[in-house]
């Protein structure tokens, strides 16, 4: 039993394909240019041999860049919008990009009313990130930590409430079991305790 094709064969056969469409190319180019008194050593100038294999991985390369951009953007388009990643990481990123406080009060709401206690305190803690932003109270920074806004909301009015949301991401972020209800409500309680 043998291989009747494989990818490095079939990538061979491109670039092979490719060389001689070039060449054919350059030999319908060639009678059209001008007579022109070459030096004696440009006389017989011709195709070079290198040239096809540059241009079909530079082809390749570009496009192979392309695709790997336009995935990482499609991506990035599907897990901003997934209800909950898990991803601490991306949890700051989603702050100061122009989602209302307000929006994520609502999220936070539906998602409460559905049942889904881990989305709804996820929402109400972006909703104090994005509320502590547009307040200009505490800029946002990609790099802050809870244990930063911890130290950085101890002073602010409803400081409690602060930290039940600094807790609740928390347990999210590290703790093994699911959010209750009694958290979900007390996240929610504390987020109108602070926008109030």
């Amino acid at each position: 039993m043998f291989e009747k094709t494989n990818l490095g064969w079939q990538v061979q056969q491109w670039q092979q394909e490719f060389s001689e469409w070039m060449e054919l190319q350059w030999k319908q180019v060639q009678p059209r240019m001008p007579k022109v008194d070459w030096p004696w050593w440009l006389d017989e100038v011709s195709f070079p041999q290198w040239l096809p294999k540059l241009l079909f991985w530079a082809i390749a390369g570009a496009l192979a860049i392309w695709f790997g951009l336009w995935l990482l953007k499609l991506w990035e388009r599907y897990y901003r919008f997934l209800p909950f990643s898990g991803n601490s990481l991306a949890t700051p990123k989603t702050v100061g990009s122009g989602v209302a406080a307000g929006v994520w009060w609502r999220r936070g709401e539906e998602f409460y009313r559905q049942g889904k206690y881990r989305e709804a305190c996820r929402a109400f803690y972006l909703g104090m990130l994005q509320k502590l932003h547009e307040a200009n109270l505490i800029t946002h920074q990609a790099s802050r930590t809870d244990g930063e806004y911890r130290q950085l909301t101890g002073n602010l009015p409803h400081s409690q409430s602060y930290q039940t949301l600094l807790n609740a991401h928390e347990q999210i972020c590290f703790g093994a079991g699911d959010v209750s209800a009694a958290v979900a409500e007390q996240c929610q309680q504390a987020y109108q305790e602070i926008t109030s």
